[in-house]
């Protein structure tokens, strides 16, 4: 299921992140080094099932993808009641995954029809459960999505090898 060179990129990657920290070269915890191991995975598994439009891993790697963001943002920012956010935040990956999947197959007006009823519904659960508490998600992401740049590098990288192995 998985490719073994995004097993050794991903693999390489925790390895070299966990060796750099602990020679002091950079300042990063191991939530951190999974959640972009995560995200590294995700994008890994749907950029290659675009492709062959395998709808499946597309849903699967943008689930895991959307995963690792949303780990991030948990483990880099204080939010009140993580707990209350969970169901509907899986809720909102869930339509975001299911969004991807029609972006790669745009005859099928199911998914989309699905995807925004079920992100719509996550975002109204956030918003009654805490009226503030949407906004400071926003907020949250916002600058973790501006801190993940390196994975684009790494996405570019990927794409590269993925070309070659072609």
């Amino acid at each position: 299921m998985i490719n073994k060179a995004i097993a050794a990129l991903v693999l390489g990657f925790l390895i070299v992140s966990v060796l750099l920290s602990l020679f002091g070269l950079i300042d990063i915890r191991v939530e951190d080094v999974l959640s972009y191991a995560i995200i590294i995975l995700g994008i890994s598994l749907v950029y290659p099932a675009f492709k062959t439009e395998k709808k499946l891993m597309v849903f699967v790697g943008s689930g895991i993808f959307l995963t690792g963001i949303a780990m991030l943002v948990f483990s880099s920012f204080e939010l009140i009641a993580q707990e209350k956010i969970i169901i509907p935040l899986l809720m909102i990956i869930f339509g975001i995954s299911l969004f991807m999947v029609y972006l790669s197959d745009s005859s099928r007006k199911l998914f989309l029809i699905i995807s925004v009823i079920t992100a719509i519904i996550g975002v109204v659960i956030i918003y009654i459960q805490n009226p503030s508490g949407i906004l400071k998600l926003f907020q949250s992401v916002i600058p973790v999505l501006g801190a993940i740049w390196p994975i684009f590098l790494i996405l570019i990288v990927i794409a590269i090898l993925i070309r070659r192995s072609d």
